[in-house]
């Protein structure tokens, strides 16, 4: 029998808390903020923050392949949420069409 077991992760509580996070990631979750901050401005300037919210989506996907490769059961744990969607379906075959088109 094999178990895997996640940490819950530590939530900071006072404003001068640490995160840890990696350098290397630290950059990618900054441009992520300062793209959602540029929400409100809209416009030139939020348009100018799309490439720093892509570098963001580049890295999630790329840390995300990581994550796939080295999970243990990822395939099994795929086939059961397929099964779950097809004994319980959130959409009626309808709207999963018109969603899909």
């Amino acid at each position: 029998m094999t178990a895997t077991v996640v940490q819950n992760a530590p939530v900071p509580v006072n404003p001068g808390d640490f995160v840890q996070v990696a350098r290397d990631d630290l950059d990618v979750i900054i441009d992520y903020a300062q793209h959602l901050s540029a929400v409100k401005q809209g416009g030139e300037e939020f348009s100018r923050t799309l490439p720093l919210f892509e570098r963001f989506l580049k890295a999630a996907a790329g840390y995300n392949g990581k994550l796939l490769e080295i999970a243990e059961y990822n395939s099994m744990l795929l086939n059961l949420s397929q099964l779950e969607k097809g004994t319980n379906p959130t959409m009626t075959p309808a709207a999963e069409q018109a969603v899909t088109s």
